[in-house]
């Protein structure tokens, strides 16, 4: 601009001049626009108001003078003013609105009704809400309040979950003689959403009831919401409900809002509820890939794999949650059978450039441990930091579990050191399944590793750590496979002692089959025929592989007749022998010379 007082190079000037005289821009003795009627200013200020934003403030600069134009207790500039405040607080920092408002303020007989509304609304934006509340008492004082302006005070405590202060202008609203609203009510349950309140969100439901104000969608939706976020997806699906009596037709998101808390609940009542709201979806809404999504995963809890399955191949354009809820579906079915179709659905995210999630990720690494690949689904694992997600805890167990089962030690101790390095902190789990690793194991060479594995218990009871009773279950397996009857037996006694740990009848008997194992393989039958005689007396339940392991001991002991008399037993009991019972008792029977009565079981196994 020359400095000379020759007129401004600027296009629109009405339109700019405008905005300057809005904000109040200071003015340069060089720049004097030559400007008269204040009326062709206030028509340029209506069309700029209505669509300003803060997209235009970064162009204002105070190098434009106002002339000496007395506008500032003009009713006009103040009402336009105080709408592009409203337009343009979500750029203003705290203190700079705060400024702007409170000059305002001193011209309170002027101001309309709606430039409050506008004040307190800005000020409500910015966080301001004693200062909202201050714009709205002196509205009172002027006879200009009324209960759009204590809605839109209440409103500006929802991004803060101010519920007290919420609650003390419902109050002053109802002491001043203004009757809550509907729309009253959508703000109070909107601050008892950010707080997670659904206790404060029934009682609001039942004063609606009590007042006989009638119930919107917008107050519906807030209220679904605050159930959900609480998980009472009981009340929630009561609200679809009561909108479908008042022939209100719910919302898609509202609809897939309750049946995800369906989901999180898991229980038997939730996911049938989850499979009632999906019908009701399909008939009412068009899907989207979101809706899909949900549809699998219900089907996925209702135990329906397939039919997942089917939605997945319906849907039109899949997400990465499509991708990952089928993913779950096939983690159900018989992973032997489907590993090579739920990898291919893995890598063809990749090829669609879609987001793979740590959820992703353990879903597959689980789905090729079950199958028995546990060398593919380590080099998944080691490939997660090249797509630029790095393991957690999860993916840790889940990879170490899938090799545990397979006996590789080594590689569950590297892991558990990897996690360490990286700042993940092994938890009880990551110890339970690197001692499950070492019992299935006998080391390189032969050599025994359950020394590893008292290393590993005294680097848990040194991080705190408390054994649980997979903890010690593994142990007795461990000590069972390595023929360590007499430390089986001090395991079993410290996990009946141990007072943190659930020791119910299936912990029992599990910690009794793998004690018994250990007597047998090390030929100690008194031993073996004691710890019968004290699961009898401390009525634990024989289960399948109790008998497994007794038939075996005794056959192999070759001492048939009291393995006919377990598999005897069994069958009174209302269970049939297995296969490989039938097949120990037939090799004792032959070694001692039952003929006849190794043909018998021998062809009984055939027919199974």
């Amino acid at each position: 601009m020359a400095g000379n007082g020759a007129a401004m190079p600027l296009r629109g000037f009405p339109f700019t001049f405008g905005i300057f005289l809005l904000l109040g821009i200071q003015p340069l003795a060089d720049c004097r626009p030559n400007f008269r009627p204040i009326g062709r200013v206030v028509r340029s200020i209506r069309r700029v108001v209505p669509s300003l934003s803060g997209r235009r403030l970064h162009c204002i600069k105070p190098w434009v003078s106002t002339a000496g134009v007395d506008y500032k207790e003009d009713p006009r500039f103040i009402h336009f003013k105080s709408q592009a405040l409203r337009n343009l607080s979500r750029r203003y920092p705290a203190q700079q609105t705060e400024a702007l408002i409170r000059p305002l303020l001193k011209y309170g007989p002027q101001l309309e009704d709606r430039d409050f509304g506008f004040l307190i609304k800005s000020a409500g934006i910015s966080g301001l809400l004693d200062l909202s509340s201050e714009i709205l008492e002196s509205a009172l004082n002027h006879g200009k309040a009324n209960t759009i302006m204590y809605n839109t005070a209440i409103s500006s405590c929802r991004p803060g979950g101010h519920m007290e202060k919420a609650l003390s202008l419902y109050q002053s609203m109802q002491d001043n003689s203004f009757e809550p609203d509907t729309a009253t009510y959508v703000t109070l349950i909107g601050v008892c959403d950010v707080n997670a309140d659904a206790d404060g969100a029934a009682s609001l439901l039942s004063e609606m009831q009590t007042r006989n104000i009638a119930r919107d969608s917008s107050l519906y939706r807030g209220a679904i919401s605050v159930f959900c976020r609480t998980n009472q997806w009981m009340s929630a699906k009561g609200l679809l409900d009561e909108m479908q009596e008042n022939n209100i037709l719910p919302e898609a998101s509202m609809v897939n809002q309750v049946i995800d808390n369906c989901l999180k609940n898991a229980s038997d009542p939730a996911i049938s509820t989850a499979m009632k709201l999906l019908d009701f979806s399909s008939k009412n809404y068009k899907w989207d890939a979101d809706s899909y999504s949900l549809a699998i995963a219900v089907e996925v809890k209702a135990r329906n794999p397939m039919k997942a399955i089917e939605y997945f191949e319906e849907t039109p354009r899949k997400n990465h949650r499509c991708y990952t809820a089928v993913l779950k579906a096939y983690n159900a079915l018989p992973c032997a059978e489907v590993w090579e179709t739920a990898l291919s659905i893995f890598e063809e995210m990749e090829l669609k450039h879609l987001k793979r999630t740590h959820v992703t990720y353990n879903l597959i690494i689980g789905i090729l441990g079950n199958a028995g690949l546990w060398r593919k689904a380590l080099n998944i694992f080691n490939g997660m930091g090249r797509s630029g997600l790095e393991p957690n805890l999860f993916n840790y167990v889940t990879v170490m579990s899938a090799i545990a089962k397979y006996g590789k030690w080594e590689t569950s101790l590297r892991l558990m050191d990897q996690m360490e390095s990286v700042g993940i902190k092994p938890q009880l789990r990551v110890y339970n399944t690197v001692i499950r690793a070492l019992g299935r194991s006998k080391g390189e060479s032969g050599k025994s590793t359950w020394e590893k594995a008292l290393s590993v218990m005294a680097k848990m009871e040194k991080e705190g750590i408390k054994p649980s009773e997979i903890s010690y279950i593994e142990l007795i397996r461990m000590w069972a496979a390595n023929g360590l009857w007499q430390r089986a037996l001090n395991t079993l006694e410290d996990l009946k002692k141990d007072n943190h740990v659930h020791k119910d009848t299936g912990i029992l008997v599990q910690s009794y089959n793998g004690a018994l194992r250990s007597c047998f393989k090390a030929k100690q039958w008194e031993k073996a025929s004691e710890l019968l005689e004290k699961m009898d007396a401390e009525r634990v339940n024989r289960n399948k592989y109790t008998y497994e392991f007794l038939v075996a001991g005794y056959s192999d002991n070759g001492q048939w007749s009291k393995a006919v008399q377990i598999i005897e037993g069994l069958r009174e009991s209302g269970m049939n022998p297995t296969d490989s019972m039938l097949m120990n008792v037939v090799e004792a029977l032959e070694k001692s010379g039952q003929k006849a009565l190794a043909t018998m079981y021998y062809e009984e196994s055939l027919k199974m």
